[in-house]
């Protein structure tokens, strides 16, 4: 037979494993899907790189940026 108080500290552990439990399992959840989105970003990253090698260098600039620079340094306007 359970004492009384024994009976609430039990139903507390077994309230207390059932939310350890769940929270281990949220946390399984997060670091599967947290490994997913790394190894996405890794692979994305891969392919960007790949492409901007293959690019010729001015072509990754913008219009924008050539003005600064000619802004900046004003002898590149006599550059043929």
């Amino acid at each position: 037979m359970v004492i009384p108080d024994q009976q609430v500290l039990v139903e507390r552990i077994v309230k207390l494993q059932r939310m350890l439990a769940k929270k281990q399992e949220k946390n399984e959840f997060l670091e599967e899907y947290a490994k997913d989105l790394r190894e996405t970003a890794q692979r994305q990253r891969k392919i960007i790189q790949n492409y901007a090698m293959s690019q010729d260098g001015g072509a990754m600039t913008s219009d924008i940026s050539d003005q600064n620079k000619v802004c900046r340094n004003p002898s590149l306007l006599y550059i043929v």
